[in-house]
């Protein structure tokens, strides 16, 4: 980044970590402005930010996506796409792609309506589904 001092202030600046990205990892600060990465580069040439974050020894890491996710694979009475949905956010996945088990006699249509109307009231992370 160049001069910083005109620029809109950081919601959130992470510092002290080690960022991990798909140009592989690096000790750098990591700048998010409106829910998004805004920055990724050396502490001293962030702009100022509203919080900042100090993650010494931490990896930073973009939002994991979980390609591959069952819940209520054996029993309606368990591990409902919203349980589900915060153990995935609890540990950085924001997107999973979740595998839709249908009911005894259920079509695939209904199936698909069933989970994806599910995962709409209670989800909180962003998901889709996948059968076979």
């Amino acid at each position: 980044m160049t001069d910083s001092s005109h620029q809109k202030p950081l919601d959130l600046l992470v510092t002290g970590g080690t960022v991990v990205s798909g140009h592989g990892r690096q000790e750098a600060a990591l700048g998010v402005r409106d829910g998004k990465v805004a920055c990724v580069g050396a502490p001293e040439s962030m702009p100022a930010a509203d919080e900042v974050l100090d993650v010494p020894g931490k990896l930073v890491l973009p939002g994991v996506i979980d390609p591959h996710v069952h819940c209520r694979a054996y029993s309606n009475h368990i591990d409902s796409l919203a349980d589900v949905a915060r153990s995935a956010a609890h540990g950085g996945v924001t997107t999973m792609v979740v595998f839709a088990t249908g009911e005894e006699n259920e079509t695939m249509l209904n199936t698909l309506d069933r989970i994806r109307e599910e995962g709409e009231a209670g989800s909180v992370v962003d998901f889709s589904l996948h059968a076979w």
